[in-house]
């Protein structure tokens, strides 16, 4: 019965040890046999153990979690999947409603996020109970938070609604939200009818909570809605808080549109701004005038921050000329980053400069993990082997 698994959550929760005073909003009272919710309780217990007893050792982590998804992922079913997402989320709940601090919740809650995502994934957790406990008022916002956050890796279209829902009430937290319209599906998506783009812009205009505004611009920027630059511009002259015209400027940066450029350029004047213009000019490009801009600033400014600023926007021009100037001044910390995402010219570029830091630079890179950074991998320990014959 559900007494048993009650008494089970209160008594055996591994993450914490905060005392729970109230019990979860999501335990409900029940009268049939629980025999597939134990089942996935002794799963959760499981995974909660692994990465407890793994704490500092992450090769051992990843060998038994490898041997621990492979197991289960054998006894997934439909009946299964449902009782293991159903456990996951009161525990979650559970632990947030102990938990004052919203970092040491969504840490607590790491084994169970760990089965949503990598044990359930998207083909296997119940999206209607993700959906169910987001929509509800009655549960902890920190454990609503986090649910918003996998839904939104999860990319559920089915949530879309219930998340604008959210976005749109003024009586609902405002951190809870702030996740949402983060992670709302918005790409070609309506709600009522009406573009969910259009929604960001109203509350860019309309909201008074900055934290609301501030997302708003955010995903403006990372849709790259070309109609929102005016806005955008605009609003930067406007407003008086630093952190929100920042959002701002790296909002046009994202969308990336030339239209902007005679706005930004116009910004390199204001000196609070001036660093992070020149990082977003050169995302946004335009020719020889951008890259010429960012080379002055680069050799010339004397704010510290400014030039480092101007040196990411040059690397992220991409322009051959931006290399040659990177090679004159030995800019080996810019090359490297900009060899972190992804540019094999940064590679040749170390190697011409040459120096000690340089090859340095260069072999770290040679051992960088992860799919991504295969190819740049590849290609410093080619140079590397290069540089081996020549001497």
């Amino acid at each position: 019965m559900y007494r048993k698994l009650i008494l089970i959550f209160f008594l055996g929760i591994l993450t914490t040890n905060a005392s729970v005073s109230v019990p979860s909003n999501l335990i409900v009272a029940a009268e049939e046999e629980d025999t597939l919710e134990m089942e996935a309780e002794e799963i959760v217990k499981e995974a909660e153990k692994i990465f407890k007893e793994t704490e500092n050792d992450i090769e051992e982590r990843r060998s038994r979690i490898s041997q621990f998804t492979s197991k289960v992922t054998k006894v997934l079913s439909t009946p299964f999947t449902k009782a293991l997402t159903k456990v996951t989320l009161i525990q979650m709940e559970v632990i947030c409603s102990a938990i004052d601090d919203f970092e040491s919740a969504g840490f607590a809650c790491f084994p169970q996020l760990f089965i949503l995502s990598e044990v359930l994934g998207k083909k296997n957790v119940d999206s209607g109970q993700l959906i169910q406990a987001l929509s509800n008022k009655k549960n902890d916002w920190k454990f609503r938070w986090l649910i918003a956050e996998g839904i939104g890796h999860f990319h559920l279209n089915e949530a879309t609604n219930p998340m604008m829902e959210i976005i749109l009430d003024e009586s609902e937290n405002v951190w809870v939200r702030e996740e949402c319209l983060f992670m709302v599906p918005a790409k070609g998506k309506t709600y009522k009818g009406k573009p969910i783009v259009e929604y960001f812009m109203q509350i860019f205009k309309e909201e008074k909570e900055v934290g609301l505004r501030d997302m708003a611009a955010t995903r403006l920027g990372g849709i790259k809605y070309k109609l929102a630059i005016d806005l955008l511009l605009q609003a930067i002259g406007e407003d008086t808080s630093k952190v929100s015209r920042v959002v701002m400027v790296r909002a046009l940066g994202n969308i990336g549109d030339k239209r902007a450029l005679p706005g930004m350029f116009a910004l390199l004047k204001d000196k609070e701004l001036k660093g992070y213009v020149a990082e977003q000019l050169g995302k946004i490009g335009g020719g020889e005038e951008v890259v010429d801009t960012l080379i002055s600033l680069f050799e010339n400014d004397k704010d510290s921050f400014v030039r480092y600023c101007a040196g990411c926007g040059l690397a992220r021009s991409r322009s051959d000329k931006a290399y040659k100037v990177f090679i004159k001044h030995k800019a080996v910390m810019t090359l490297g980053e900009v060899a972190g995402h992804g540019s094999l010219k940064a590679l040749d570029a170390l190697k011409e400069i040459g120096t000690p830091k340089a090859l340095e630079k260069l072999r770290w890179l040679s051992t960088r993990q992860g799919s991504r950074s295969k190819k740049i991998r590849e290609k410093a320990k080619e140079l590397l082997k290069e540089i081996e014959g020549e001497e």
